[in-house]
This record gives C-alpha cells, structure tokens and sequence, in this order.
C-alpha cells in the first residue's frame, strides 16, 4: 500500500508543485521520472539485498527508507531537494517490489499463491485509491503536496511494525542454512505455507543450492529463456502506457476539459475506485482462469469519452498485467536464485517505466493526445501476441512443479 501510495500522490502534487515553481515539462517529467531512477538504482542491487539480508528483514528496513523520504519531500525548500527526495522513495518503492512479492511467493500454497499475490496488487490499487483521495482532499489547501507528501509516513511506521510480527521465508532460512530454526516451525504450518511436508522442502533446497547460480541465469537455456520471458513481460507493462494514468492522471483530465484542478483530481479518484474495484474481481479469478486467460479538447463528448476510456484501460490492466506479471516472475525461478533474477526483471521494469514517463509529455507535444495512446494500444496489441504464444502457464502448480517443469521439459509455447 506505501509503495503505491508513493506513486499515485504525485498525480495531484504534481499540480500544485507546478503552480508553486511554475514547472517546465522537462521540470514536471523530472519531478516524475526521478523516483524511477531511484527505482532501478534498487533494481540493481535489490536482488542481492532481498537474498543476503532476508526477505522479512529488507521489509522492515525499507519501511523507515519509505519513511525518510517522505520526511525530506515534505519539508523540501526548492527543486533539489524534492528531486533527491523523489529518489529516495524510488529506491523504498522498487526494493519494495522485490522483496513483498518474493515472500507472498515463498510462503504460498500453490492452489492461492495467485490470489495472495493479487492480493498484494489490491494493496498496490487500494494505495493509489488512498492517494488518489488524499489528493482530492487537500488539493486547495495552501502547501497541500507537503502534507501529502509526509502523510505516507504513518504507513510506513504500520509497515515495519506490523512485519515484525510475520514470520522469515522458510525457504530463505533453509538456503541459508538455518535448518535446525526451520525444523522449529511446526509441520503444519511448512505445510500450509508450501503444500508440500518439511522434509521435501528441505531436499528441494539442497538440490537447488548444489546446481544453480546467478551465472545460470545467462548460461542455462532455460533459466536464460525464463529471465527474457520476464524481462519482456515487464518492459511490455510499461509501454502499454499504464505509468501516465499513475502520474499524469489529473494532467490528461485537465487537458481533456475538467478545467479545475478539483474536476481533475475528482476524475482521477473515480479511475482508482474502478481500479480497486476490478483488482477485486482479479483477485478472485486469477487462480481460476490461470495466466493464458486473463491484458487538449473542450468538447463535453470528448471529456467524458476520455473518462469512459480510461476506466476501460485502468479494468483491463487491473485483470491481466497489473497482478498476473508480478506472479509470474515470483514462479519461474529457483528459490536461490528467484531474488536477483525477479530483481533483473524489475530493472527493465522500471527503465520502461522511465521511458514512459520521460517521454509523455514530448510525445502529448509532438504527435497529439491521440497519437500518442494509438501508439500505446498497438504495444498493447503486441503484448496481447507475446502472452498467448510465449508465457507459460503455471496455474496450480507448486514451485516445486513449476522449476521441475522447466527443468525437464523447457518452456513451450503452451507453458507444458
């Protein structure tokens, strides 16, 4: 919820940073796109931290990095300072990435590891809701992107506590070798979490940590197919044109003919309440359907037709990309390997993301409003092609399944 929260706030602070220091577009897409540089900064070393530090650990710690960049964000004096703040909550959100869905992963039966880890996107859509509100809500109030800004401190400090009193990934104890703390969970719980006994986790374990490495990734052809499978999957999520709705969602609505900054921001909320709404159907039917089956006017017409056309988009992101991705990249890899591996993947995550975000405004200026989401929806269409020929399906299996089946019959086209 704070990673998303982080997010979506800048879509309505956006505004009032802009009537505040009169922002360039160049100065608007930095305000935007430096929280993604801090994010792949994370990227790069994320996978390392999650799989040295633990996974509960990394949580916890990243809960008070969320927390020290709200602090400098909300009390930044010019431009400097709210960028260098933007990178530090850039660096909370993508660490956050890695880590919360690897756990979901990692302690997750097979037959609801679909629906816990959408439950972790309805976390991610509730706090774009929360945000969306907050910008409404304080959006005439004099220095309001302060408070908005410094109100994801108390989700922070709910965060790391509330962690505290979760359990560590068994799976990472038992590839660091803290058997004996494992063998003090008790067996009824190593099967609720795995579906699998104790003991059979153990010897997947000591298996995996004997023949796989992080160079595997490149060298086996396999593991080298699944990690372009996820790579492609996240740069494709981002093309789509899903981060400008994130980031410029009261901007498109101004430019679409709400003229108040309060008509915008208003537009904008009605977008996440949808968003929550839909995440919610996903939530049900992901582990149903499995993956393969889930992907500047003034005319009243063209103001609400853009309304319309944005639920549209914000639904059909909420059922396939938004959740399914993200549980994807937490099935295809080894337990030792699966932090630094979903870590690579978030890297091109957040570069897409980047590139987007860079870019929109440019692109708004260059070939028009609707130039420029023709351009997004012909990505969406190439992203429809590559998940129905190339990701594989893992519905119902186990994580064990999901490696074994890699292992011995490679990715097909089919998932089998």
């Amino acid at each position: 919820l704070i990673a998303s929260y982080d997010i979506g706030i800048i879509s309505g602070a956006l505004l009032q940073l802009d009537e505040k220091y009169t922002l360039t577009d160049l100065q608007e897409e930095l305000v935007v796109s430096l929280m993604l540089v801090g994010a792949i900064i994370a990227s790069l070393v994320g996978g390392f931290i999650v799989d040295w530090g633990g996974r509960r650990t990394v949580i916890v710690v990243n809960a008070a990095v969320f927390a020290l960049g709200a602090i400098i964000l909300a009390a930044s004096n010019n431009l400097g300072t709210l960028y260098f703040g933007r990178v530090v909550v850039g660096f909370a959100v993508s660490l956050s990435a890695v880590s919360e869905v690897i756990y979901i992963s990692e302690i997750a039966p097979a037959q609801s590891r679909g629906a816990l880890v959408s439950l972790n996107e309805m976390g991610i859509t509730l706090g774009i809701l929360v945000s969306y509100i907050i910008n409404y809500a304080l959006i005439d109030t004099r220095e309001g992107w302060r408070y908005m800004f410094g109100i994801s401190i108390v989700p922070a400090i709910i965060q790391g506590v509330g962690m505290l009193f979760l359990p560590r990934s068994p799976r990472w104890l038992l590839l660091r070798g803290h058997r004996e703390e494992v063998r003090g969970v008790p067996t009824s719980l190593c099967v609720i979490f795995f579906h699998v006994p104790t003991a059979q986790i153990i010897e997947t374990a000591n298996e995996q940590q004997s023949k796989v490495s992080l160079s595997a990734l490149l060298t086996d052809p396999i593991l080298r197919k699944c990690l372009l499978i996820g790579c492609a999957l996240t740069l494709l999520q981002q093309f789509t044109g899903q981060p400008t709705v994130l980031y410029y969602g009261s901007t498109l609505f101004k430019a679409a003919g709400f003229a108040s900054d309060r008509a915008a921001t208003l537009a904008n909320m009605i977008i996440g309440i949808v968003k929550v709404l839909a995440t919610a159907v996903a939530l049900v039917k992901v582990d149903r359907l499995g993956i393969g089956e889930q992907a500047e006017y003034d005319s009243p017409a063209v103001k609400w037709t853009s309304l319309l056309c944005m639920l549209v988009f914000v639904i059909a992101y909420a059922f396939s990309y938004g959740p399914v991705s993200w549980l994807v990249l937490s099935e295809l890899f080894p337990d030792d390997v699966r932090g630094r591996a979903v870590s690579i993947a978030t890297v091109f995550n957040w570069l897409g993301n980047l590139l987007v975000s860079l870019t929109f405004l440019s692109l708004m200026d260059g070939i028009g409003f609707s130039g420029t989401f023709f351009l997004y929806a012909a990505i969406g269409v190439l992203a429809f092609f590559f998940v129905l020929v190339v990701v594989p399906e893992t519905k119902g299996k186990s994580l064990e399944e999901v490696q074994e089946m890699m292992r011995v019959r490679g990715v097909g086209l089919d998932g089998t």
